[in-house]
């Protein structure tokens, strides 16, 4: 017998609270933690990935160097706030710091017609 698990909509907010060029966490899972960040790169579009960087020993590292800011000074790259590793926005590749040709997880976030940001969960392994 095949057990279907039913996908969960969690809600994280809406595109708007989120700057442009500028980045936020979310805990979607209510753990008390950002695990995840979107970083918006235009009107409707933006990124999303896993906070945590790939580097060994930093797994569960916050990626923010300050409460919603997970970019470097000019906005340009992800930076990681434990080390100082620079990623790619689009691509979440590390082009610079200690674990260069790794890349952050890529989280599906998806946006509505409101605007408003969510996510379909059907466990934690979904981040």
């Amino acid at each position: 017998m095949v057990a279907l698990i039913e996908a969960v909509k969690t809600i994280l907010g809406f595109i708007d609270d989120i700057e442009l060029g500028c980045s936020r966490g979310f805990d979607p899972l209510g753990l008390g933690r950002h695990s995840i960040f979107v970083v918006r790169t235009g009107k409707n579009s933006f990124y999303a990935y896993q906070n945590s960087c790939p580097h060994s020993g930093y797994g569960q590292a916050s990626m923010a160097w300050k409460k919603h800011q997970f970019l470097s000074g000019n906005g340009e790259y992800i930076q990681c706030g434990s080390h100082g590793a620079l990623f790619e926005i689009a691509t979440g590749q590390c082009i610079s710091g200690p674990c260069i040709g790794e890349s952050l997880a890529p989280v599906k976030v998806q946006c509505d017609n409101d605007g408003q940001l969510f996510m379909e969960l059907t466990n934690e392994r979904d981040l």
